[in-house]
C-alpha cells in the first residue's frame, strides 16, 4: 500500500481525505463481503498505540490476487488532545487477524490535530440555519456540542440486512454493532444533525430482527447477525422509549401503521413490552427481574461461563433501574395509542401496569432513611460480606426521576445525595455511577472485578446526563448547570466524549460513545434551552440565567429550526430574547430569572407591553410572557428588565 499523504494537519473532529495505491500479493481475493476492510491504529509520536480499533473502510470491489487498486477514503482525526499522532494504515480480516500481524509492511500517517476554533453563528443564519450550532461565550458549551455532532457523524453505520440498506449509528468508535439501549439515547444527539430515513434506521433494524414473541434483541451488526443479552431486561423498554421519541419529534404518526412481516410497528411495541411483563415478572414482588447486576450493567454476579447469559446459577433481582426504564416504555405507548386512536382496552392495561409498578417499586426499593432507590432486592437467595443497600446506584436513581418515580421530594433527596457522594468518593462529576463501587472481587468477570473501573463506580456521562437534565427539570438550574459543566469540561479537555472515565476524569472506555453524546445533546437542548419540540409545535423554558447564548436547532427530519440569541445586561438590569421559528408555532414560553430574587418589570413582546405571570419550580422563578401574545412569525422578540 502507498498513499498520497505522509503528513497532514487537521483540525480537532476533522479529517483528512487519502489516496492509496492497494496491490494484493495474497493468493486469495480481498472482498468486504468476506469480512475484509482497510483501517488503522492510532499511536502517539513515540510509537505507543493509543487506539487498536478504528473505523473500516470498504473495498470498493473485490481485489483479486496479483491486482492493484486505487481507493480514496476518509480518515478521521483520533479522539483526544491536540498534538501529533501516526495513523499505521492496516487491513483487517475481521473477526481473524490483522495483515500486519503476519508481516505485511503498510505505511504510516503523520497527523497533526490542531484545536478547535470556536464556532460563530452570524445573525443572519438564525433564522434558517444549514445545522446545529451553539456560539456560547463560554467556549466549553460550543465546543462540547460540535463534538456531539462529530461523534454522531462518526459513528454514522450503513447495515445490509435482507436485501435492505438501512443507515443507522453504532454504540461507539470501533463497535460494529447497533445496539438498542443505545440507539434509544443517540436519537436525542442525531435528531439535530441527520434526516428522517437515518432516525428510523436503528428502529427498523430491531423491528424487522424481533422474535415471534415478542423479545427485542440487544444489538445488529454489520453482518445482520444478532445477540440478546439475558440477564438484563431493557431492550423491550429501551425500543419502545426509541419508538416514542422518533414519533414525538417527527410527527410521523404513519409509522405506528407501517407493516414489518405483517405487524403493525404499534403492535409490535405493545408485543415488546407484553413479552417483559409476561416472562419478567416476579410473582412475589410483583416486579420485573433481571440478573444481579451493577445497576443498569449487564455483566452478572457468580461464577457463570457467560457473564451476560441467564443460566441456572443467575443470581436474580428485582432492580430500580429496570422498574425505571420499563414504566417511562409503558406511559410511551400509552402516548403512542391515544396518536392512534386506538384500543381503548389496551391503554386502560397498560395504565393498570404502570400504577402497580410504581406503588410496588417505592414500597420495595425506596429507602426514606438513606434518601434514595436502592439499587436492587435479591429474588433468588445471595448475601455480601458488605453492606449493599449502602451502594448508591445513580443511573438507576436518575431514571427513577425520569418514571415518575421519585415524587419532588425523593428527587431533591437523589440529588442531595448524588452530590454528597461525588465529593465523598473524590469524582471529577456527577457522572459516577455506583458509589462506593462493590469491593474487589465481588464480581468475578475482570471488566468489573475492581473498584472505579467501567461499570463498577466509572463515570458515565450516559446517566450522569440523565441526573443533570432531571435537575433542570425539578428546578435546580443552578445546580445541574454546575454539573453539567463539569462534564462538558471533562470531555473537551479528553478531546472525545469517552464511554466511560476513571475518578479523574482520565478516560478509561472508547471514544466516540453516542449513548454519552445523545444524553448530553438533550441535557443540553431540553435541560439549559429548555426545549420541548414535537412536530412542527414548540415550548420554550429557557433556563440560561444571566448567561449570554446565541443557538441554532436544526431538525432536518422535519426541515424546522429553531433561532435563539439571548442576551442579559448586568448593569442595566435588562433581557433580551429573540426567536425565530422557522415553520414551528411556539405554543408556550418561560424564561429563568436572571438572578436570583428577580423582580420582572417592562414585560414587551415585539415591541409591545405585553402581561406576564410568574411561577416556581424548585428553586427557579420563572418569567412567562402572556400565552395570548404568543404567536407564529419568522421572529419574535421578548425584552424585560428586572
Amino acid at each position: 500500500m502507498t498513499c498520497n499523504k505522509q503528513s497532514a494537519i487537521v483540525a480537532m473532529g476533522g479529517s483528512v481525505d487519502l489516496r492509496c495505491r492497494i496491490g494484493n500479493r495474497a493468493r486469495y481475493i480481498l472482498d468486504s463481503k468476506d469480512n475484509y476492510f482497510i483501517s488503522y491504529h492510532v499511536e502517539d509520536r513515540h510509537g505507543k498505540i493509543l487506539v487498536w480499533d478504528n473505523p473500516r473502510v470498504s473495498f470498493p470491489k473485490p481485489l483479486a490476487p496479483g491486482a492493484a487498486e486505487t481507493v480514496v477514503f476518509r480518515v478521521r482525526a483520533p479522539v483526544g488532545p491536540a498534538g501529533e499522532y501516526a495513523l499505521q494504515m492496516d487491513i483487517v480480516h475481521e473477526r481473524v487477524a490483522w495483515l500486519s500481524q503476519h508481516g505485511v509492511v503498510f505505511p504510516v500517517l503523520t497527523l497533526t490535530v490542531t484545536a478547535r476554533a470556536p464556532p460563530t453563528l452570524p445573525a443572519s443564519v438564525l433564522a434558517n440555519p444549514p445545522t446545529s450550532v451553539i456560539a456560547s461565550n463560554d467556549n466549553t458549551l460550543s465546543h462540547a456540542w460540535q463534538e456531539i455532532a462529530d461523534t454522531i457523524d462518526r459513528d454514522r453505520s450503513e447495515i445490509t440486512v435482507r436485501g435492505g440498506k438501512y443507515t443507522a449509528f453504532a454504540a461507539g468508535q470501533a463497535y460494529p454493532q447497533v445496539w438498542i439501549r443505545d440507539c434509544a439515547t443517540i436519537f436525542d444527539a442525531a435528531r439535530w444533525f441527520v434526516g428522517r430515513e437515518d432516525l428510523r434506521g436503528c428502529l427498523v433494524l430491531h423491528f424487522e430482527a424481533q422474535a415471534a414473541d415478542g423479545s427485542v434483541q440487544d444489538w445488529v451488526d454489520t453482518a445482520g447477525s444478532t445477540d440478546k443479552n439475558t440477564v438484563e431486561t431493557d431492550q423491550e423498554a429501551s425500543l419502545v422509549q426509541l419508538l416514542s421519541k422518533y414519533v414525538a419529534a417527527t410527527g410521523d404518526r404513519a409509522f405506528l401503521s407501517e407493516r414489518i412481516d405483517r405487524i403493525t410497528v404499534l403492535q409490535r411495541a405493545d408485543n415488546a413490552l407484553a413479552y417483559a411483563w409476561r416472562e419478567r415478572l416476579d410473582r412475589k414482588f410483583g416486579l420485573l427481574t433481571s440478573g444481579h447486576t451493577i445497576d443498569w450493567g449487564d455483566v452478572q454476579i457468580g461464577e457463570v461461563d457467560k457473564p451476560i447469559y441467564r443460566d441456572k446459577r443467575t443470581a436474580i433481582v428485582v432492580g430500580v433501574y429496570t422498574q425505571a426504564m420499563f414504566v417511562i416504555a409503558a406511559k410511551d405507548l400509552i402516548r403512542l395509542y391515544d396518536l392512534d386512536h386506538a384500543d381503548d382496552a389496551r391503554i386502560q392495561l397498560w395504565r393498570e401496569r404502570v400504577n402497580i409498578l410504581m406503588a410496588r417499586t417505592r414500597e420495595a426499593l425506596w429507602d426514606g432513611k438513606r434518601g434514595y432507590f436502592l439499587v436492587h432486592r435479591h429474588v433468588t437467595p445471595l448475601s455480601h460480606s458488605f453492606d449493599e443497600d449502602d451502594i448508591f446506584a445513580m443511573g438507576g436513581n436518575a431514571v427513577a426521576i425520569e418514571a415518575g418515580l421519585a415524587t419532588p421530594e425523593m428527587a431533591r433527596s437523589i440529588f442531595s445525595t448524588a452530590v454528597a457522594r461525588q465529593s465523598r468518593f473524590g469524582i471529577s462529576t456527577i457522572s459516577g455511577v455506583v458509589l462506593p463501587p462493590y469491593p474487589s472481587g465481588t464480581y468475578s468477570s475482570p471488566v468489573v472485578s475492581q473498584p472505579y473501573s467501567y461499570q463498577n463506580g466509572g463515570q458515565w456521562d450516559w446517566f450522569g446526563g440523565r441526573l443533570v437534565l432531571e435537575m433542570y427539570q425539578e428546578g435546580y438550574t443552578t445546580l445541574a448547570s454546575r454539573k453539567l459543566y463539569e462534564i462538558l469540561a471533562k470531555n473537551v479537555k479528553n478531546g472525545d466524549i469517552f464511554e466511560w472515565e476513571h475518578r479523574d476524569g482520565s478516560p478509561g472506555g472508547k471514544g466516540d460513545f453516542a449513548g454519552g453524546a445523545g444524553v448530553l445533546a438533550r441535557a443540553i437542548s431540553e435541560g439549559l434551552f429548555g426545549i420541548d419540540w414535537r412536530g412542527d409545535r414548540v415550548s420554550l423554558i429557557l433556563r440560561l440565567a444571566n448567561k449570554a447564548e446565541r443557538a441554532t436547532f436544526a431538525q432536518p427530519a422535519t426541515s424546522n429550526s429553531l433561532g435563539l440569541d439571548y442576551s442579559t445586561n448586568a448593569l442595566g438590569r435588562n433581557a433580551r430574547l429573540v426567536i425565530f421559528p422557522e415553520g414551528l408555532k411556539l405554543d408556550s414560553l418561560s424564561v429563568l430569572a436572571p438572578v436570583a430574587g428577580a423582580t420582572f418589570r417592562n414585560v414587551m413582546w415585539n415591541g409591545h407591553p405585553t402581561g406576564f405571570s410568574v411561577h416556581r419550580t424548585g428553586s427557579d422563578v420563572f418569567l412567562d410572557p402572556s400565552p395570548a401574545r404568543i404567536s407564529l412569525g419568522r421572529k419574535m422578540e421578548l425584552r424585560f428588565d428586572y
